[in-house]
Formats: structure tokens, sequence, C-alpha cells
């Protein structure tokens, strides 16, 4: 009922909440019964029997929840029983004084928090609270104008803490994903994918299923850079992600791992299925560079769990050494390690050699 991705606040740590909320609870008995005791003479006695109840409702809320750790409905709950206690309070107080600034604490904490609709209704029981406290209160004479003024400031400031805390939380998101994307492909970075890549294997590992890792580079990349500039050089980086993240499934992981050079971790794939899935971006790359203004080839590395690895580091220095050898037998190639060991090569462009065993991938072509 709180969730949902509205922002920072429904998203914050419950444990945060519940010390914050009985922080909120002890202050609030404190400064209760401290009142009472530098205006005792001032107050009558059913003014400091109300504001003594309060103050002890108050430590019963904040014991509650420092002890039970309650979750979040339960955390509201307490909230909303601190409105009605302040409502009793209004009504008794003689003199009201500041009590009403009070209800600022409820209504902001629960605009940190809550999302908005849960606000919504934080402040209109704080109205009803409020209203009812000054009515029944034969001691207040400027209802209308307390009312008015204290729902006015306290609906202010709620509004004012929820907006600017969904805004950091806007933010919190930017940067999390700009850290985590290289900004010139949005693709994934190293930082988020070499743990991405390491769950994928520990999952393999766990079902026994298949796990392919492709490197990619772009051929003759400097020169590609030299003859036609490095803005025509990042269009063509762009293009060749774009061209993988299309042709690559919500389960894989798609990386520009530096410079020129590409990973995809393919999650259930075997070795027939990755040699088609790089054949269909050799396809794909071949119609989406027309628009470039010079064309460009990419040879490929394929890895395959378990046969070439099962960890990190040898998957990826079994593509890589694939990947070299497709470059050095000429580039515009893709290579793999055969079941002997040795390295075989196929041509991007030709679908000889080429087998599929996964008909999710096949599919997908």
């Amino acid at each position: 009922m709180f969730g949902g991705d509205n922002g920072g606040p429904q998203q914050a740590s419950v444990a945060a909440m519940r010390r914050l909320a009985a922080s909120i609870f002890l202050v609030g008995a404190g400064t209760c019964a401290l009142g009472v005791a530098t205006k005792y003479a001032s107050t009558t006695p059913l003014s400091r029997t109300a504001q003594f109840g309060c103050s002890a409702a108050f430590l019963a809320c904040g014991l509650l929840v420092a002890l039970s750790r309650p979750g979040r409905r339960a955390i509201l709950a307490c909230v909303l029983a601190a409105l009605a206690v302040l409502g009793v309070l209004m009504a008794f107080s003689n003199p009201v004084g500041m009590g009403p600034l009070f209800y600022l604490w409820p209504v902001a904490y629960t605009a940190y928090f809550y999302p908005p609709r849960v606000l919504a209704a934080v402040m209109a029981t704080m109205a009803v609270s409020l209203g009812l406290g000054l009515a029944s209160n034969p001691h207040e004479h400027l209802l209308a104008d307390t009312f008015v003024g204290v729902c006015a400031s306290v609906g202010v400031m709620g509004w004012v803490v929820a907006l600017m805390t969904r805004q950091q939380a806007r933010l919190r998101r930017e940067l999390a994903l700009a850290a985590q994307t290289d900004p010139l492909t949005g693709l994934l970075n190293r930082r988020a994918f070499d743990p991405a890549f390491t769950d994928m294997i520990s999952a393999s590992k766990a079902t026994g299923a298949a796990l392919a890792v492709v490197l990619f580079d772009i051929d003759f990349f400097k020169s590609y850079n030299d003859n036609y500039g490095h803005l025509a050089g990042d269009a063509a980086l762009r293009v060749l992600a774009g061209v993988l993240r299309t042709q690559s499934r919500a389960e894989d992981a798609v990386c520009r791992f530096g410079g020129e050079e590409f990973v995809v971790a393919l999650a259930g794939t075997g070795g027939g299925d990755a040699r088609a899935f790089v054949q269909r971006v050799a396809d794909a790359l071949s119609t989406a560079q027309r628009a470039l203004g010079g064309p460009f080839t990419i040879s490929a590395g394929i890895g395959v769990m378990p046969r070439d690895g099962d960890n990190y580091e040898l998957l990826v220095k079994t593509a890589d050494e694939a990947l070299y050898g497709a470059k050095e037998s000429g580039r515009a190639r893709m290579a793999w390690h055969s079941e002997a060991g040795q390295i075989s090569l196929c041509p991007l462009g030709s679908a000889s050699a080429l087998t599929v065993d996964n008909p999710r991938l096949a599919a997908h072509s």
C-alpha cells in the first residue's frame, strides 16, 4: 500500500523510520512534560492533567516503536494516534499557546517517508483533529484564525518536505544510473557489468544452465576515427551499442567494456546459439550503419560455460583469446574454442557452420 516507485521516501529503510519515529515521540513526551513544569502556575489542573496524559501517550508510542520493531503500517498507525492525542491536547489546553506547532512533526515525518496519497490522508486527519480540539476548547477565542493559520502553515511545510524529498530521490536515481552506465552508449559500464555477470555465473552453476559471453571489437577503429573523425567514431559506437541492445534479451547483460570493445553475457545460451547471436548482430549492423559516414566491420570472440570455464576470469579470458584469434585471422570474423580446445573461425556475413539449439534465441532472430 505504501510502496511503489513514487520517489525515495517510501523506499527508505524501515529501521531508519523506526529510529526517527521513536525519537520524535520521545522528544514530544519530554516537551509536553517540560511545558507543564515551566508554566505550572499559569495552567489549570485540567490542562495540566491533559498535558501529562499526552506526554504519557507519546512516551508509550515512542517505547512501542523502539522496542517492538513495527512495520510501515504500524508506524503510520502510531502517527495517526499521535494526531488524535494532539486533538485532546488542543481541547484541554489553557492557553493553547504553541501546542498547534506539534502537528508539524507527524506531517513532516509522513511527507518524508510516505507517498502523496498517505500524506493527504494524514493532512485530512490533522485538520479534523485540530478542528475538533479547538471547537471543544472553551478558552480559545481565535478558533478560525488558529485553524486556518495552522492548517496552512503545516500543509505548506508538508508539501515542501515532500517535494524536496522526491527531488532528492530523483537525483539519487540519476546518479545511480550515471554510475552504472556508459555515458556515450547508455549501456552498462564495467562497474555494473562485473557483478551482474558474476551473478549470472552463480545462477548458471545453481541450475546447470549454459551461459555464453561474447566480446565484440570494431575493426581498425583508430583508422576509422582518423578517416572520418572522432564524432563519426562516436556515432559508430552508438550504432553498434544500439544493435547489441536490440538483439539481446532482458535477461542478458550488455556492456561497453572499454574503448571500441563491447561484451554481452547471454543467459541460458550454448555455443551454437551464441554464434547465431553474433551472426544476427553482424546482419543487423550492416543495415544500421548505412546512415553513418563510412562502414565498419566487427570481430567477435565467444566463451561458453562450463566448457570454457566456470568463473568470470576464465570465461572473459577465453572469449578474449578467441577475439584475438579472429582479429589475427583477418578480422570481420567470429571465433570460439572447439571441443578440442582449438580456435574455430567463421566469417561474419556467412551463415555456414551455425547451429541453433535454443528455440527462444532462434525465434528472436
